[in-house]
């Protein structure tokens, strides 16, 4: 279903532009609004601009950005700039480039920065965001926990690949320090083959330290 304060047809283009849009899908519950939509009906093939807001009500997702495009034959959705995607818990991701593969239910993200409930920060140079899992897997990251605006710490975490979800983050070959941040390396550190985060209890596992 399309909609719009303006909606013009190019026949000979085979083309559709809406002004202040919006198109949706019932079958699997999405909507997306727009300043600009341009419509390729023979590509299959919907690009937005300007102002662009996914509602996945199925997978409560809400997803802003400035250039959208959506592949309707592949069935995947294209992030293209200054795009942040907000989860079913709150987690925000901002990131410069996302592919999101709605069959799978897969988000593929690229140079993510990631802040949870608790203003911790997570820095991703490649992750997927599994919607069935409810869980997000990550290679070479950084993690940046938030304690209080005054205090003299900054605890930081660093890990090969990362495993996140509501409850736990997991992470790999990782190294922690509690030592505020400075140019030669922390007064200590702790490395580990294993650390988990228990979010709810806010206490760090170590496995192999």
């Amino acid at each position: 279903i399309v909609e719009g304060a303006k909606i013009e047809y190019f026949k000979d283009k085979s083309l559709i532009v809406v002004s202040q849009g919006k198109i949706s899908k019932s079958d699997i519950n999405l909507e997306i609004k727009s300043d600009i939509i341009r419509y390729e009906i023979k590509n299959r093939k919907i690009n937005f601009t300007n102002k662009v807001k996914i509602n996945d009500k199925k997978n409560n997702l809400i997803i802003y950005s400035d250039k959208i495009s959506y592949d309707l034959s592949k069935q995947k959705i294209f992030g293209e700039s200054n795009n942040k995607i907000i989860d079913e818990f709150d987690n925000t991701y901002k990131v410069s480039e996302f592919e999101y593969t709605i069959k799978d239910k897969v988000i593929k993200l690229d140079n993510t920065k990631v802040t949870d409930r608790n203003d911790n920060t997570f820095q991703l140079e490649m992750a997927y965001l599994d919607l069935n899992k409810k869980e997000v897997v990550a290679k070479d990251i950084s993690l940046n926990f938030k304690i209080s605006e005054n205090s003299e710490n900054e605890p930081r975490l660093k890990g090969r690949s990362l495993t996140s979800d509501e409850n736990n983050t997991i992470v790999k070959k990782g190294t922690f320090t509690f030592c505020k941040k400075r140019e030669k390396c922390p007064p200590w550190e702790m490395s580990a083959n294993e650390i988990r985060h228990d979010k709810i209890n806010k206490i760090i596992y170590y496995k192999d330290a």
